[in-house]
């Protein structure tokens, strides 16, 4: 049977600024989570089938996010690790690079506001995207190379190069031509969710580099996008 594992290399933790956009943290080295559980409530009676205890479920556990990071200390997204402790809750995103064999059908290329039309197309900005085609690409886009979507409505994207870009909304890739069609859009995957960072720790070893764990705990059910 031929694997369809998934690498991790280049997902990214992301924080919402407070306006649906979402910044990079810098220099992830591991994401674990989010993790999930789920109280079980011990029910058994004195009528319980041959005397094996029953269970019913109980309270949800939305768990946390851990993540290992090199420390950059200039990096607005780190500090804001820190910063978090006594901050809000807020909107966090693990966004991973693998892309799904779905792939959603482009209708339209507009080369003048430079915009993908794909109707209901439920993709979020910074989201990870690559293209195919069964002809040829527009000019400015490229096969297997990963770009980033910033939302202009639940029909319209725009194509940004990086993540950074997507978020600020600036330089979008100019769409001079429309390639030959049909033009295919496959996302990456990402997990939303609200959460509160509830750990910091810096460690600054004699002999090695510095670096920084963290943890941020959900306060309700992740949602995933595959």
């Amino acid at each position: 049977m031929t694997t369809t594992a998934r690498s991790g290399f280049a997902s990214q933790l992301q924080r919402d600024t407070g306006t649906d956009e979402f910044l990079t943290v810098a220099e992830v080295l591991s994401i674990g989570g989010p993790s999930q559980s789920r109280d079980m409530i011990d029910a058994t009676s004195m009528d319980s089938t041959d005397q094996f205890k029953e269970f019913i479920g109980g309270l949800v556990d939305a768990g946390e996010v851990t993540m290992e990071l090199n420390c950059i200390a200039a990096d607005p997204e780190q500090q804001a690790l820190v910063s978090g402790i006594y901050g809000a809750v807020g909107a966090w995103r693990i966004a991973w690079p693998n892309f799904d064999a779905a792939s959603i059908e482009i209708e339209a290329v507009d080369t003048v506001d430079d915009e993908l039309t794909m109707t209901l197309h439920g993709l979020k900005t910074g989201q990870p995207v690559r293209f195919t085609t069964d002809d040829t690409l527009p000019e400015a886009l490229e096969a297997g190379v990963t770009y980033f979507v910033g939302v202009v409505d639940v029909n319209t994207v725009k194509v940004y190069p990086t993540n950074a870009a997507a978020v600020a909304g600036t330089d979008p890739i100019d769409l001079e031509d429309e390639g030959t069609g049909p033009h295919y859009t496959a996302r990456g995957s990402v997990c939303d969710m609200a959460a509160g960072v509830s750990g910091h720790e810096t460690t600054t070893p004699h002999d090695g580099k510095v670096a920084v764990s963290a943890t941020v705990k959900l306060t309700g059910k992740p949602a995933f996008t595959w």
